[in-house]
């Protein structure tokens, strides 16, 4: 549900904004999990953790494509793919020394000084890209309004 979303609102919004938002978004809801006081609570925070998590890849992929020109935009899918195959290796390995070793809640504060100096990072450095603000997106000639209510309606 939050991939079609994630392009709706890139086009609504500007993929820059919605890039910095996320990251930021993704820092606050992890900082409240490493604060979360009992099991509801992380449950309910891990799920808005959730969402921008799941915006920051597709809205990083999107603003690769567009930002890359076409003859490098395999070298540059390369090395995005690179942090990809990385990060399930590195991640539970200092997830786990840091639970063991240090504090659990630690997993979850470590996000927030990353995510605020990506925003940063995004601000200083991204261009700003083009966005289809008050248009109505059509893909297939149906709104693509509709399709995001029933593909939400399908995942309730």
């Amino acid at each position: 549900m939050v991939v079609p979303a994630s392009a709706w609102l890139g086009d609504r919004i500007g993929l820059r904004r919605l890039y910095v938002i996320s990251m930021l978004a993704f820092s606050v809801f992890s900082a409240l999990c490493g604060m979360a006081g009992g099991l509801n609570s992380m449950i309910f925070y891990r799920i808005l953790q959730a969402v921008p998590g799941g915006v920051i890849p597709v809205t990083c992929m999107t603003i690769l494509y567009k930002m890359v020109p076409r003859e490098k935009i395999g070298l540059a899918m390369g090395l995005y793919g690179l942090g990809i195959v990385f990060a399930p290796g590195v991640g539970p390995t200092l997830g786990g020394y840091l639970v063991e070793y240090v504090d659990w809640r630690l997993i979850f504060y470590i996000n927030v000084p990353i995510g605020i100096i990506g925003a940063i990072l995004a601000i200083a450095i991204l261009a700003q890209l083009p966005t289809c603000r008050g248009q109505i997106v059509r893909h297939a000639g149906v709104p693509v309004y509709r399709g995001l209510a029933v593909l939400t309606a399908a995942g309730i």
